[in-house]
């Protein structure tokens, strides 16, 4: 198996191909060809997860346009849910959620609060599928444990994740993402807004996902 320079931390360009860099003749190439399918595995569960993104995604723009149909004005509400005919409210056959259509209108527009929200959710479920699982099996049939398996990617999106669910998306001063800054554009304080350009980028890191063992 090729051995990677660990140097080259960011896909710029050419094929997509997932990397495993490890020390040389410390894991027989058996082991590593069982780990590399588990990485390719992981890519597989990112193709999978972005499918189900991308269909969010276009009905959010349906949406958009379906309700921009039927507008009357800003501060008239709008109901999501099943009603009885009569009207009754009963488990199952309820209004969930209502909200001005004004202020629909105004998330579902490119670049705004639902395209934030969704594609952050992305991002954490990604990270926990790769901590809590992937991770995990590579080091299995590496014989390592989960802390030798490293990826900087990874470590960035954990970054990511982490001022996403616990610092409510405020970036500080001394926020550091360097491959991440770099396919975004950088990253500035302040909130931070993903948007679907950002995530089309970071699939573009996962597919070409660079992981050291050992």
């Amino acid at each position: 198996m090729d051995q990677v320079d660990a140097a080259q931390l960011y896909w710029s360009g050419g094929p997509f191909r997932v990397r495993l860099a490890s020390p040389p003749g410390r894991f027989s190439s058996e082991a590593l060809a069982k780990a590399v399918a588990v990485l390719e595995e992981f890519r597989a569960e990112c193709h999978k997860s972005y499918f189900a993104f991308n269909g969010t995604l276009n009905g959010r723009l349906n949406a958009l346009n379906a309700y921009r149909e039927f507008f009357t004005s800003r501060s008239a509400m709008i109901s999501a849910g099943t009603t009885l005919p009569d009207g009754e409210q009963r488990p199952g056959h309820s209004v969930i959620a209502q909200l001005t259509q004004g202020g629909l209108i105004d998330s579902l527009v490119e670049g705004v609060d639902f395209e934030d929200r969704q594609n952050k959710a992305l991002v954490v479920m990604l990270y926990h599928r790769w901590d809590e699982w992937y991770r995990y099996r590579i080091g299995e049939v590496l014989g390592l444990r989960k802390h030798e398996v490293q990826c900087t990617l990874m470590g960035e999106v954990r970054r990511l994740r982490n001022l996403i669910v616990h610092e409510n998306s405020l970036v500080p001063d001394d926020f550091s993402v360097p491959i991440l800054s770099r396919v975004w554009g950088g990253i500035g304080t302040g909130y931070l807004v993903i948007t679907d350009r950002m995530v089309h980028a970071l699939m573009e890191q996962f597919n070409a996902i660079l992981v050291e063992a050992g």
